[in-house]
């Protein structure tokens, strides 16, 4: 009394192969970019974060053209570039002429002193001298 073999058991099906299209592919990268382009740009910002700091060391005032001497410090992580907006003011503060100076390439703790000129207004009475970050 022998039984019959067992009837083999059915091949499973094959799994159904999963297709990479294109908007899977952008669902991706934008998942990507949300979850660590942030965070990096983040802490990017955090290392220079334009940390960089001002200050006018001689304000000469004689003349219809000043004659002044800044330094520029790079208080950031990062080497930056940075544009520094040199001012001759009245004795309210108001600008009485301005202009701008590029500080490029300026490595992470180091500091630049430069020499610029300002014309102003003729017959202005010039009572000071201002640098700052643009």
């Amino acid at each position: 009394m022998n039984s019959p073999a067992p009837a083999p058991a059915p091949a499973p099906a094959p799994a159904p192969r999963r297709r990479l299209t294109r908007a899977k592919v952008v669902a991706g990268l934008v998942a990507l970019v949300a979850c660590c382009g942030l965070p990096l740009g983040g802490v990017k910002l955090f290392l220079d974060a334009n940390r960089a700091t001002t200050q006018v060391l001689d304000c000469d005032l004689a003349g219809p053209v000043a004659r002044i001497r800044f330094t520029v410090t790079n208080g950031g992580l990062l080497n930056g570039d940075f544009d520094v907006r040199v001012s001759v003011t009245d004795a309210g503060g108001a600008s009485l002429g301005d202009t701008t100076e590029r500080v490029p390439n300026l490595h992470a703790g180091a500091t630049l002193t430069r020499d610029t000129s300002v014309r102003y207004r003729e017959g202005a009475q010039a009572k000071g001298c201002t640098a700052e970050i643009e």
